[in-house]
């Protein structure tokens, strides 16, 4: 110890391997970056704090010193105390607490011991002393943080302190002054583009050095049910195409120098004209509008970046097109008529107050508000009489800890005959007036993150009531008649109910219910028919049968638990035990080998050519036979597009790889398809689906299929990149990030292994990790899927029923190629090992995990 920290409040000695990162009048902290650390550096921090801060309601706790753990522990990652103790140090009341983390986050192990003292030095104030390190195996403290905190001494009294503090306060308030004027002279000055109106009323678009022609018959200027909002859709063409595409301005795919433009907008009503202005940033505006343009026909490293504007019946754009990584820049200059005359207001949604001061009130049909500050619905809402849709709702960061002032429902909400749908987030309402239940054209009813205690009886008995949402309120027992015809959704999520009522079970077209949060110690036996309860799998297993009865409902077929087990195939065992042995963990040999599945592995090899029929393949198009149409499902809101195509995942020969498994058909080839990743989590669709063709004699090349990107729900290009692939037999270890939940991964003789945390924790890095480097690949089948929570197996179960332990992932598609799922994630296919047996993939459960 050959460093000393001196302020004006202490003082103490810090090893000299140390540098000051800062210290100002009432703390100090040091590091030691330039020694030998995997994930953390060592840390020493000590400051004087206020005690209003640590004993206010941030901290949980009921004393001050349980306050002290809750600030230190909350701040680092998966925390645990070892030991804590009280004494008097130095003539102070201290608390001192010991912890570490010993725990894995994705691919990376952290591994870190804590040392946190607090003082307590007068009613005022308190002083924290922090030292960190990585952790030795036997939790040692290192020697520094004690010297160092056998040395502090304590300076000044509490008049000291408060003179510190105070000069504190006034130096931060100096330095974010500064800092802000700093950031004002040094931040790059944005681009303003402000769009002209052309002075000699003639319409234009250029682009660069290029002229495009309108396309008259393909500008247009509509408010679509689907969005309700203003939508400016424009086509043009250069007849300079060729030296465009040369430019890298246009895409050379079809090369005809077409460009369509689409141009969204709303809160722009103004006396039935168009008015307003928006800026848009690489395709995009920024809260509250939300807003994504759509220019097609450009190199594809181009996006738009501009300003809209709507002005006097024209649509004026100035702007660039360009990409924050591509170096070409083109000004983009528009000036187009828009025919106001034919739009139909009535299917606009109307944003704010002052658009509905400025219309006829015949002509509202939807209102959608966020963040009012009214305290009850404007009596101006109630000359609305044809509003079919009507949306209060909150957006804020804050939404579960803040409510609007809206605390108010009038009884005048029985007025709206026509309302279709009412939406209310985040407000102080406590209660809904009984004329609520006189909306019997009311299809959707959502008030969520409120106050609601109760729901009138009336609202039980609508008629045409599709969905019900009240989730996170108080509500304690809804009513027991109950009569709603076409009540499909009901979403009672986070409230203090404790049984259900029998004759909602008992609403004929009930699909799903979503019961999570709730004290429920009871639910009637009739829920059991319900195709969808929402609840964790231990409430599952105690209030409802959890028998998984078969896709085709007729019970489960045998099958070869076995066959999913690299323990019983000695080849690939051998690799498990060599991981076990050179990483000392024979103690747990038979637990561990165990948790490992025999998956089949596929790796690319080189981009699809169609030369053959039939092989693996992941991406391009499918061999499916002639007598098997290409999957379609939805309705396209596109125009001459009746439904959309499936997005083609991949194919697999199951007889190429029967000699490598069991556990899948013998002969024939099955066929992955996903309707978009944005429809995984969409409530009652089922967003994948898998075709399995028992003969492989009857597939024909997939290259005669021809799609375009409007065939499809939401997809860049026309398919994604085709690959054939390799497969390979390979063991996969399990996850254990979320052991906790995924309780089923213990089964049989891995019991032993569940209870263990420190040794879960230590897996990661002596066995997962270890093993799963050994095999790489693109998809996989049968393997371990990495999720933060819920493995896909438990969520198939707690989706569809049945034990986890016997779903099992048919297919795992990573991000490869530009198959891109999220923020690189991993898309999971899994089926039940009945309907395996049974060969029927007709109800196949998909999940995605991200970050």
């Amino acid at each position: 110890m050959s460093n000393t920290a001196t302020t004006n409040l202490f003082t103490f000695s810090y090893p000299d391997f140390f540098e000051v990162d800062a210290q100002n009048r009432i703390g100090f902290w040091a590091s030691a970056k330039n020694v030998s650390f995997d994930n953390q550096w060592p840390s020493l921090q000590v400051a004087v704090l206020k005690r209003e801060d640590l004993e206010s309601d941030t901290y949980s706790g009921s004393t001050w010193q349980e306050k002290f753990e809750d600030s230190c522990l909350s701040l680092y990652y998966k925390s645990q105390k070892l030991d804590a103790e009280e004494m008097v140090f130095k003539g102070y009341q201290t608390y001192v607490v010991r912890a570490h983390t010993d725990a894995a986050f994705q691919h990376t192990h952290f591994k870190i011991i804590y040392f946190f003292a607090c003082l307590l030095l007068d009613d005022e104030f308190y002083l924290e002393f922090r030292g960190i390190h990585e952790k030795v195996e036997d939790n040692t403290l290192a020697n520094w943080i004690e010297e160092a905190f056998s040395s502090l001494v304590i300076i000044g009294d509490v008049k000291d302190r408060a003179v510190a503090w105070q000069q504190h306060v006034l130096d931060q308030e100096k330095e974010e002054l500064e800092f802000n004027q700093s950031y004002e002279t040094v931040e790059p000055e944005k681009k303003v583009f402000t769009p002209q109106m052309p002075a000699n009323g003639l319409e234009y678009l250029k682009i660069g050095d290029f002229t495009f022609e309108f396309i008259l018959d393909e500008c247009k200027a509509s408010i679509p049910d689907f969005s309700k909002m203003l939508v400016v859709d424009l086509a043009a063409k250069t007849k300079d195409h060729k030296e465009a595409i040369k430019k890298q301005l246009l895409d050379d795919y079809p090369g005809d120098g077409k460009i369509t433009l689409q141009i969204p907008a709303k809160g722009i009503y103004e006396n039935g004209v168009p008015t307003g202005r928006m800026v848009v940033e690489e395709g995009k505006t920024n809260a509250p509008l939300f807003l994504h343009t759509r220019f097609k026909g450009f190199d594809y490293r181009l996006d738009f970046n501009g300003t809209v504007e709507f002005k006097e019946g024209w649509l004026l754009v100035a702007g660039e097109m360009t990409k924050s990584y591509h170096n070409k820049v083109f000004p983009i200059h528009l000036a187009k008529k828009i025919c106001i005359e034919n739009l139909d207001w009535s299917n606009y949604q109307f944003t704010s107050l002052e658009e509905l001061q400025l219309v006829k009130p015949e002509t509202v049909r939807h209102i959608a508000i966020e963040n009012p500050e009214f305290l009850s619905l404007p009596k101006q809402f109630f000359t609305f009489k044809n509003l079919e849709s009507l949306s209060i709702s909150q957006r804020s960061q804050y939404y579960e800890k803040q409510k609007l002032p809206l605390s108010e429902i009038p009884e005048e909400i029985g007025t709206f005959k026509a309302l279709k749908r009412f939406h209310l987030n985040g407000a102080s309402v406590k209660e809904i007036p009984t004329q609520m239940g006189n909306l019997k054209n009311l299809e959707h009813l959502s008030i969520n993150n409120c106050l609601l205690t109760n729901l009138p009886d009336g609202v039980f008995n609508l008629p045409k009531l599709n969905y019900l949402f009240v989730a996170k309120n108080q509500i304690q027992a809804i009513p027991t008649h109950i009569q709603l015809p076409t009540l499909t959704h009901i979403g009672l999520e986070h409230n203090l109910l404790k049984t259900l009522p029998e004759s909602l079970a008992h609403q004929p077209k009930l699909k799903d219910i979503k019961l999570d949060g709730n004290p429920l110690e009871m639910l009637p036996e009739a829920f059991n028919a319900i195709e969808n309860i929402e609840l964790n799998i231990a409430d599952k297993k105690r209030l409802l049968n959890f028998e998984y009865l078969g896709a085709d409902g007729s019970g489960l077929a045998p099958w070869n638990d076995l066959a999913y087990w690299s323990v019983y195939d000695l080849d690939l065992i051998a690799e498990v035990y060599s991981v076990i042995e050179k990483n000392k963990l024979n103690t747990y040999k038979t637990p561990l080998a165990h948790l490992v599945k025999k998956a089949i592995g596929f790796t690319h090899t080189q981009k699809e050519d169609y030369k053959e029929i039939g092989n693996h393949r992941f991406g391009g198009m499918p061999d499916l036979p002639i007598r098997i149409p290409y999957p379609r499902f939805g309705q396209n809101w596109r125009a001459e597009k009746p439904d959309y195509v499936y997005e083609f995942i991949g194919q697999v020969n199951c007889e190429a790889i029967a000699h490598l498994q069991d556990y899948l058909p013998r002969t024939g080839s099955l066929f992955f398809f996903l309707e978009t990743m944005h429809n995984i989590y969409g409530g009652d669709k089922h967003p994948g689906k898998v075709i399995y063709v028992a003969n492989n004699k009857e597939l024909a090349s997939g290259n005669r299929f021809q799609f375009e990107e409007d065939d499809y729900f939401e997809m860049v290009g026309t398919a994604y990149q085709g690959f054939k692939v390799d497969a390979k037999i390979m063991n996969s270890a399990p996850s254990l990030y979320a052991s906790y939940v995924n309780t089923h991964l213990f089964e049989g003789p891995s019991e032993s292994l569940k209870d263990d945390e420190d040794l879960l924790d230590d897996l990661y890095d002596t066995f997962e990790k270890p093993l799963n480097e050994l095999n790489t690949y693109n998809y996989a089948m049968n393997n371990h899927g990495f999720t933060q929570h819920e493995a896909p197996e438990l969520q198939a179960s707690l989706a569809l029923k049945g034990n986890p332990e016997d779903w099992v992932i048919l297919l795992t598609v990573t991000s490869s190629g530009d198959m891109q799922w999220g923020d690189a994630g991993d898309i999971f296919y899994v089926i039940h090992k009945s309907d395996l047996a049974k060969q029927d993939f007709s109800k196949v459960f998909v999940t995605l995990e991200s970050s």
